[in-house]
């Protein structure tokens, strides 16, 4: 399986508890800076159709969550 086709359940506990740890600092540093990780993500925007194109190549478990 290509990394593109993997979910969660195909990682090993310590990668997938790395993956958590690694956005809680992450988190950590934006709430220290006194900014929410999402403000840069927010000023980004794409059109719907763009949006669409791109969700329409992501795996089966993302694309029903978008």
């Amino acid at each position: 399986m290509d990394k593109r086709n993997q979910g969660p359940e195909d990682l090993s506990t310590g990668e997938r508890m790395a993956t958590v740890g690694g956005a809680i600092a992450d988190a950590m540093k934006h709430k220290a800076k006194g900014e929410h990780e999402t403000d840069h993500g927010a000023r980004q925007t794409v059109s719907l159709s763009d949006a669409e194109s791109i969700i329409a190549e992501w795996p089966d478990a993302p694309k029903r969550g978008a």
